[in-house]
């Protein structure tokens, strides 16, 4: 993750979401671009769980949901 050895301070959290939210706001935002900016925005957010002591259930997530970042062609049926 992106995120795992930075220290994450109360302006990197909200600067990351942030360009989450402005990225989904965006209308010449495409898909792609928003399937990055959810999965760096997730990946932050357990980043900062992590470093706030969370860590239960985190790596958990992180195997199964965040192991690997979706392709520039990411398609699922629900597009």
């Amino acid at each position: 993750m992106t995120h795992q050895k930075e220290h994450i301070t109360p302006e990197v959290f909200q600067q990351g979401i942030h360009e989450l939210f402005v990225c989904c706001k965006d209308p010449r935002s495409n898909r792609n671009d928003i399937d990055r900016a959810i999965f760096e925005g997730a990946s932050l957010m357990c980043a900062t769980l992590r470093q706030l002591g969370y860590q239960e259930g985190i790596d958990t997530f992180e195997m199964m949901c965040m192991t690997i970042p979706p392709p520039s062609n990411f398609v699922t049926t629900f597009n």
